[in-house]
């Protein structure tokens, strides 16, 4: 997967929390690990820039094809929730020779979030919120189901697909539980159900070497996961105790 630069991303860790990340075992997204780390620090009082309001997970580091190297499915997909609107960008990073469309989005949501409702989708192309389709309780074998998935309408080519090094936004409202304040980590904590092995996102990459396609996922070690969700623990309750 094409990596991340830790030293050019991160932020001025205390000597304690430098020590930390410098340990992390097979940790391989440095911007993510900085912004938990971040979480964590700003929640106990430390001193630190404040963390972003958006999250962003890293695909892949998974492949449900054998012929098809987790590393070839690179992109990036942020989630930011501004009042009752949630906004996910999506990021195709493949580069050549292994190039890829993206053509299908899938991610979760916790407990607080109702239901949410597709409002815009807007790529190079411009509006093309014609060409995508949404649905709940997206089966995508071999992981699971999740709560919510995007999908370009139209295979083959077609200007809607996201294609290396273009961005595709879509926006959606969000039905919060009544008495819940939803932000981003509603989004990013969550893994599907059923799957081998369960994700917290995953697409289908399309148009690759030779016509190949593949669905990759990003799936956390469990020690990743337990930083992960302590750190956007915190992160929530100092925002809905601030």
């Amino acid at each position: 997967m094409g990596g991340t630069n830790a030293a050019e991303d991160a932020v001025p860790f205390s000597p304690l929390a430098s020590h930390w990340f410098r340990n992390a075992v097979s940790f391989r997204n440095a911007v993510w690990f900085r912004n938990a780390v971040a979480a964590l620090l700003v929640a106990s009082g430390a001193t630190l820039a404040a963390p972003s309001q958006a999250s962003t997970l890293i695909l892949s580091d998974t492949s449900n094809e054998a012929g098809v190297p987790a590393e070839w499915m690179d992109a990036e997909v942020t989630f930011g929730v501004s009042g009752s609107t949630l906004t996910v960008t999506l990021l195709n990073t493949t580069v050549s020779p292994s190039g890829f469309d993206v053509t299908d989005l899938n991610f979760n949501s916790s407990g607080d979030i109702d239901g949410l409702d597709i409002l815009s989708a807007t790529g190079a192309d411009g509006d093309n919120l014609a060409d995508w389709g949404f649905e709940g309780g997206v089966s995508f074998a071999p992981y699971g189901v999740f709560d919510w998935g995007v999908f370009a309408l139209i295979q083959g080519n077609h200007p809607s697909h996201v294609v290396p090094g273009e961005t595709q936004t879509f926006t959606f409202a969000i039905d919060c539980d009544a008495g819940a304040t939803c932000d981003d980590s509603d989004f990013v904590r969550e893994f599907s159900r059923f799957g081998s092995p369960n994700a917290q996102i995953a697409a289908l990459f399309r148009n690759g070497p030779d016509d190949a396609s593949a669905r990759g996922a990003f799936v956390p070690e469990p020690a990743t996961a337990a930083l992960l969700f302590a750190a956007l623990g915190a992160l929530a309750y100092r925002r809905r105790s601030g």
